[in-house]
């Protein structure tokens, strides 16, 4: 949570921030090691505790946004089907929603690198770099650019 008012406070600069800052989760199974909770989650998936659908938020929820971040991490196994069938609708939700994201994208599919990566050396680069994409992307389309 650091990490991402971090990255709020970098995006606005001295402006008074007023407002929320809303995260969704691809899914809602929570472990902190993310292995585990997509193993966990692809489970749930084929035992039909839960579906894909019910991991997505409306459109209209999104379009409440100015702006998205995507930040899913990178972990990938092969056996992840339902994971991966599960970002790719939340790109298509979030398209059809309009709205503008960024993100550190990985070189190889649809992956984002997360915003807190778990060594520490590595939190101001990501941070700085997710500020210069946002300003690259979002912030030269803004209504108030930085």
């Amino acid at each position: 949570m650091r990490q991402l008012i971090r990255l709020v406070e970098a995006i606005y600069g001295k402006r008074a921030l007023a407002g929320r800052f809303h995260m969704y989760n691809l899914f809602s199974v929570q472990n902190a090691a993310a292995v585990s909770a997509i193993s966990h989650f692809e489970q749930l998936i084929h035992e039909k505790e839960t579906t894909l659908a019910a991991q997505l938020v409306s459109t209209q929820e999104l379009q409440k946004h100015p702006w998205l971040l995507l930040g899913w991490g990178l972990s990938h196994h092969h056996s992840w089907q339902h994971f991966s069938s599960l970002k790719k609708l939340w790109k298509q939700r979030i398209a059809a929603a309009g709205i503008p994201t960024f993100g550190k994208p990985c070189p190889k599919g649809i992956d984002y690198y997360h915003p807190s990566p778990l060594l520490h050396a590595t939190k101001e680069m990501i941070l700085e770099e997710l500020v210069e994409i946002y300003r690259k992307t979002i912030g030269r389309k803004s209504a108030h650019p930085l």
